[in-house]
């Protein structure tokens, strides 16, 4: 079986403050998948312009922070 270590990478980011609640998991990994697809800037950039394993992690990364603020400003209004 294949693993795809660019979306375990990114979608590990924001998981490093869920902890153990389901909630916040299953939140974070669509808010992940939104920004994995939608490529928001600068993960536009790294998709299109920046060749290599640089830009094949490096939009899955930014998704990630992006994920991981969302993650954050919940977890500080709840």
């Amino acid at each position: 079986k294949e693993i795809v270590i660019d979306e375990f990478i990114g979608q590990s980011i924001p998981l490093t403050i869920c902890g153990k609640n389901i909630v916040l998991i299953l939140i974070s990994f669509i808010i992940f998948r939104v920004f994995d697809i939608l490529k928001i800037f600068p993960a536009n950039v790294f998709d299109k312009k920046i060749e290599g394993v640089v830009g094949i992690i490096g939009d899955d990364i930014i998704a990630g922070l992006y994920t991981l603020l969302i993650i954050y400003l919940i977890t500080i209004y709840i």
